[in-house]
């Protein structure tokens, strides 16, 4: 999805406050559970960058829908 969106794991890790090995992992696996923190951040950076982009914003509405997923984890 980083790819889709022109970011680099290093770049969104620096956006969104989240370290790089943590940003690898939740793009090597889908189904990885972050800390509510990190879960915090990552919306928070995917409303950012939503409100930036212009032209295709499926990549984003993709990792905003994965995040959802993960949001029952934490309630």
């Amino acid at each position: 999805m980083l790819r889709d969106l022109g970011m680099s794991q290093t770049e969104f890790a620096r956006v969104s406050g989240i370290s790089q090995p943590v940003v690898s992992r939740l793009c090597r696996n889908p189904e990885h559970k972050p800390s509510l923190d990190n879960y915090l951040l990552l919306e928070r950076a995917v409303k950012a960058l939503s409100e930036r982009c212009e032209g295709d914003l499926s990549p984003l509405h993709a990792l905003d829908s994965a995040l959802d997923g993960q949001c029952a984890a934490h309630t």
